[in-house]
C-alpha cells in the first residue's frame, strides 16, 4: 500500500507539471522549431548525472519493479527544476 501511495503522489506531481502553461509553451516552441519556423533555439540537456542526484537516489518503494517507475518519476521531477526546454507529455 505504501508503494502505491508513493507512486500516486509522484504521478500527480508529474501530471500537474505536464499540464502547466509552461509546458504548453515548451511543447509549442518545439513544434514551431521542428516546423522550421524562426524561433529561439530550444535548450535541451542530454546528459544528467543521475548517480549524483540525491533526490533520485533515495527510492522509497519496496518492490524492485516499482522502483524503476519511481526513479523515472523522480528524474522527471528533478529535471523540471533545470531551466531547459525539455517538454513533458501529459
Amino acid at each position: 500500500m505504501n508503494d502505491r501511495s508513493i507512486l500516486r503522489d509522484l504521478a500527480a506531481r508529474y501530471a500537474e507539471w505536464a499540464h502547466s502553461n509552461v509546458q504548453r509553451a515548451r511543447r509549442d516552441l518545439w513544434r514551431r522549431h521542428n516546423s522550421l519556423h524562426k524561433v529561439r533555439p530550444p535548450i535541451y540537456v542530454r546528459q544528467v548525472p543521475w548517480n549524483e542526484v540525491p533526490e533520485v537516489q533515495r527510492l522509497l518503494c519496496a518492490d524492485p519493479f516499482l522502483r524503476g517507475y519511481e526513479a523515472w518519476f523522480r528524474q522527471m521531477l528533478y529535471r523540471a527544476g533545470i531551466e531547459e526546454d525539455y517538454a513533458y507529455e501529459p
